[in-house]
C-alpha cells in the first residue's frame, strides 16, 4: 500500500475493531504490525483503531469514499447505544454487552458471507 490514501476519523458510538474483525463472522481480514488487512467493496483497505478514532488506509478510492463504504460495512450508523438498551434486559445479555462492548455485525458482501 505504498500510494495508499489515509483517512482519519472520529468516532461517535463505541467499536472494537478487533473483536469486530476477528470474532468469526468475516475470515479475510489479516492483522499485521497493529493494522487489519481486508477488502471492502473491491478496494484494499487497512484499519487501525485508537481510543477516538480509526485510521484508514485505502486503494485505490479516495478517502471520502472509502468512508462511506467503510461506514456501512462496520454499521457505524446503528445506534449501539438503543440496540444495547433493547437487548439488554435479560441478564446474559447484559454479560455479553458489558463483555464485547463494541462488537458491531459486519454488513459484509452477500457472497463473502455465504461462502465464509
Amino acid at each position: 500500500m505504498d500510494r495508499a490514501w489515509l483517512l482519519r476519523f472520529p468516532l461517535a458510538s463505541p467499536l472494537d475493531l478487533v473483536t469486530t474483525l476477528e470474532s468469526g463472522q468475516a475470515f479475510r481480514w489479516r492483522h499485521l504490525e497493529g493494522w487489519h488487512y481486508g477488502v471492502i467493496g473491491g478496494n484494499l483497505v487497512a484499519l487501525r483503531q485508537d481510543s477516538s478514532r480509526l485510521e484508514v488506509r485505502s486503494s485505490p478510492t479516495p478517502p471520502e469514499q472509502i468512508e462511506v463504504l467503510l461506514r456501512d460495512y462496520l454499521r457505524l450508523d446503528d445506534n449501539l447505544e438503543a440496540i444495547y438498551a433493547c437487548i439488554g434486559t435479560d441478564p446474559r445479555m447484559r454479560e455479553a454487552i458489558a463483555s464485547y462492548r463494541g462488537l458491531r455485525l459486519l454488513r459484509q458482501d452477500p457472497w463473502e458471507c455465504l461462502v465464509s
